[in-house]
């Protein structure tokens, strides 16, 4: 008897173990991004950011690779199972919660045989108080619903702020309260707060300068890629005037204003972090080597590239820095 050959199915075979496999290449792929810090030298802040804009992955997508790449470098069997395209990362990701090294070979076998609903059945019974991960999706062109987990503590607290506020419902309370803390807390509306207020005498100290000399003030033009140092003889002596002291609150005003309150990180490609989480102030020129609080030596940096900037710094010291610039590409 003659089995009958369909195309289309052979087809479709091939293209679903090869779309696993190049999952599984993804995945190993972004194992040595995230080991070289190379998204932050492209300019990203974070490895996340780097998947969903400089990768086009959708959040979801790039959620799951990242966490089942994290995983797979703690747990040997699940980063054998995928270099052998033997389990998917779809079925991968629902056993996260709960899959342990010691647990390994029971839940990826798991992972393997049984359905999503069964597997989804089992780890939520081991693990009933794990939270779901917030989401945010459009319902509207001007609307989006929010799914996130609050404990009753923080759901009373909501509460009692609606009861104050006086308001219809949750969105109009969490408005209020956004309004409340970013009038108080975010840098840049501290700035013009106190750009507005009646200017200094004349011949007053002004941190970096007149208000005319701050009218389109641009970062400095060393905004930084690679760090690019001359070496010298000798350190420079610790600068006595400037010490330890904090930078004054209005230069931290005209920085954030300047920079709107972005990372100005200018990844080898010409692109801009732009970050504006856990955003901090960088001497350009250190403190301890002759720099001041001058508005042109500092510069906006997130976290993440600050301090991938100053591990950089630290291979090259005690060796004085003298400018950073745009590195060319090779090639």
């Amino acid at each position: 008897m003659t089995t009958k050959i369909f195309p289309l199915h052979e087809k479709a075979l091939a293209l679903s173990k090869n779309f696993r496999r190049l999952e599984n290449e993804l995945i190993a792929v972004l194992q040595e991004i995230e080991a070289q810090k190379l998204y932050l030298e492209i300019g990203f802040s974070s490895l996340f950011k780097y998947a969903t804009t400089a990768l086009g992955l959708s959040e979801a997508n790039a959620y799951t690779f990242i966490v089942v790449a994290r995983k797979a470098k703690r747990i040997p069997l699940l980063q054998k199972s995928l270099d052998e395209a033997s389990v998917s990362v779809s079925k991968v990701k629902h056993i996260l919660a709960v899959l342990e090294p010691e647990n390994s070979v029971e839940w990826i076998q798991k992972a393997k045989d049984l359905s999503k609903a069964k597997i989804e059945k089992q780890v939520a019974s081991l693990s009933p108080n794990a939270k779901k991960r917030e989401k945010v999706q459009y319902v509207r062109e001007e609307a989006l619903r929010m799914h996130l987990e609050v404990n009753e503590v923080v759901y009373q607290k909501l509460k009692r702020a609606q009861e104050i506020s006086a308001s219809k419902n949750l969105e109009e309370t969490l408005e209020a309260l956004v309004e409340v803390y970013l009038k108080t807390k975010d840098p840049i509306e501290k700035a013009r707060r106190i750009r507005k207020k009646p200017a200094a005498a004349p011949g007053s100290h002004r941190p970096g300068g007149s208000n005319e000399d701050r009218v389109g003030r641009q970062p400095p033009a060393r905004v930084l890629t690679n760090v690019q140092v001359i070496k010298s003889k000798k350190t420079l002596p610790r600068n006595k005037n400037f010490g330890r002291k904090a930078i004054p609150a209005k230069t931290k005003h005209e920085v954030f204003l300047r920079d709107e309150g972005r990372c100005q990180y200018r990844g080898t490609n010409g692109k801009v972090c732009g970050e504006r989480k856990f955003v901090q102030i960088h001497h350009l020129e250190p403190i301890w080597q002759g720099g001041d609080h001058a508005i042109d030596n500092l510069l906006s940096l997130c976290h993440p590239h600050h301090d991938y900037f100053h591990r950089e710094d630290k291979k090259y010291r005690p060796s004085k820095l003298r400018h950073i610039e745009v590195l060319s590409s090779p090639g």
